[in-house]
């Protein structure tokens, strides 16, 4: 039993990071720099995020198009995510 219950745990694990991970539930004010390390940083570096002199509705265009070119932002992220970049 103890074998087949690390099976589950490890298959269960595997499955949510092909899945890009769980969600970050909004909550805490740790979780802006979380969602851009976790989604953002697979494709770009930081610099690229803060050069970018972008208000709210230019980031959250740019959230969108990242999204719809693969990017796995949740809608809960992305408010929180914007929330941070508009700081």
């Amino acid at each position: 039993m103890n074998r087949l219950t690390a099976f589950v745990a490890a298959a269960a694990i595997l499955f949510f990071l092909s899945m890009g991970g769980m969600s970050i539930q909004a909550g805490t004010e740790d979780e802006g720099p979380r969602i851009l390390n976790l989604r953002c940083t697979q494709c770009h570096d930081l610099r690229r995020v803060e050069n970018a002199n972008k208000n709210r509705h230019q980031w959250e265009n740019t959230v969108d198009r990242m999204r719809l070119i693969g990017s796995r932002i949740s809608p809960d992220e992305k408010a929180v995510l914007i929330d941070y970049l508009v700081r």
